[in-house]
C-alpha cells in the first residue's frame, strides 16, 4: 500500500512511557498508537495488527503476561518486545518459549530499544513501507541520541 507506515503499539500503564515513545518513533515516520492496559491492547489488537507491540508486564488488571499469550492466539506472527522493572530470569525464559522477540529492564537505554523495534520492522525510517525483502535493516546512526534520555 503506497504511503502506509509501520504500526507500533505501545501497551504501558505509564502515560510518560507513552509519550516517549510516541516522541521517538513518530519522526521516523512510524505510526505510534498507546493503550494503558491489557483490556484496551486486546480490544485494539482485534481492530488492527501492529507490526510491533512494546508491552508492559506490569499492569493493573490484565497483566502482561495473559496479554502476552492473549495477542498471540490471535495472531502468532506479532512481534512483541516486553518492557519490564523487573528483571526475573525464568519470567524472560517463559516470554521467549512463548515468542517475545526481545526484552528491556526498565530504565531502559532508549536508543537501543530504537534500534531493536526498527530491527524487528527490518525497515530504515525514509525507505518505503513495507520493507522489500532485500532492505537494509540497520538503524542510522544519531549522535547525540534522543532529547529525552538522560543517562546515568
Amino acid at each position: 500500500m503506497e504511503g502506509a507506515r509501520p504500526l507500533l503499539l505501545v501497551v504501558d500503564d505509564q502515560h510518560g512511557i507513552r509519550i516517549l515513545i510516541h516522541e521517538l518513533f513518530t519522526p521516523e515516520g512510524v505510526e505510534v498508537e498507546g493503550v494503558r492496559n491489557g483490556e484496551e491492547a486486546s480490544a485494539f489488537i482485534r481492530r488492527r495488527r501492529p507490526d510491533v507491540v512494546l508491552l508492559d508486564l506490569k499492569m493493573p488488571g490484565m497483566d502482561g503476561m495473559h496479554l502476552l499469550q492473549e495477542m498471540l492466539a490471535i495472531d502468532k506472527t506479532i512481534k512483541i518486545i516486553v518492557m519490564t522493572a523487573y528483571g526475573e530470569t525464568e519470567t524472560f525464559r517463559q516470554m521467549e518459549a512463548l515468542g517475545v522477540v526481545d526484552h528491556f529492564t526498565k530504565p531502559f537505554d532508549i536508543m537501543a530499544l530504537r534500534a531493536a523495534v526498527l530491527n524487528q520492522l527490518q525497515w530504515t525510517p525514509g525507505q518505503p513501507w513495507p520493507p522489500s525483502p532485500k532492505h537494509d535493516a540497520s538503524p542510522p546512526s544519531q549522535e547525540n541520541g534522543h532529547p529525552f534520555f538522560h543517562p546515568k
